[in-house]
């Protein structure tokens, strides 16, 4: 989960300078240039692909009903109730309601991407992946660039860069 290419926070139509890239006050802006310089098989999901994904309606309310006889999601749920009752910063998301949906799943993305990259690049297209060439900018910005534009602080990376049904993908499907 890093950067943001075309799509940013809660799936605006532009790319945001992404907290993972950049961290408290642009402090790990340097770690993630090594992080893309130096990998060898780099893939990612950006906020293209993870900065909108929640589990609300019928979904939500599956996991509300196992609570009581299922000790991981009522663990869950307990950990989610008790984190929103603290009133998190939350930005452009807004507030909380973990009686009725999730907040954004951006890490769940993530281990899914991982788990299913192979299902993935063998045709079980979910997610499309795309080779390119990204370079992170003084500010924070990933930005993709031609190859060898990327200077010292970028590299060739494999992006999850959007869901193949336009984000109406299921979280049962996984």
């Amino acid at each position: 989960m890093s950067g943001s290419i075309a799509r940013g926070y809660d799936g605006i139509s532009e790319p945001s300078v992404e907290f993972n890239v950049v961290g408290f006050e642009g402090g790990s802006t340097e770690y993630s240039c090594d992080l893309y310089k130096e990998a060898l098989d780099l893939t990612l999901t950006p906020l293209d692909t993870c900065g909108d994904f929640i589990i609300e309606g019928s979904q939500y309310q599956q996991l509300v009903e196992q609570r009581a006889s299922n000790p991981v999601v009522s663990a869950v749920l307990d950990h989610y109730d008790s984190w929103a009752a603290h009133d998190p910063y939350n930005g452009v998301y807004g507030p909380l309601h973990p009686g009725t949906t999730s907040t954004v799943l951006f890490d769940v993305v993530a281990v899914a991407l991982m788990a299913q990259k192979e299902k993935v690049l063998g045709g079980d297209e979910w997610m499309r992946l795309e080779d390119m060439t990204v370079k992170i900018e003084e500010e924070g910005w990933t930005v993709q660039v031609e190859e060898g534009q990327e200077g010292k602080c970028g590299g060739k990376v494999l992006e999850a860069i959007e869901w193949a049904d336009n984000g109406k993908i299921s979280a049962r499907q996984w």
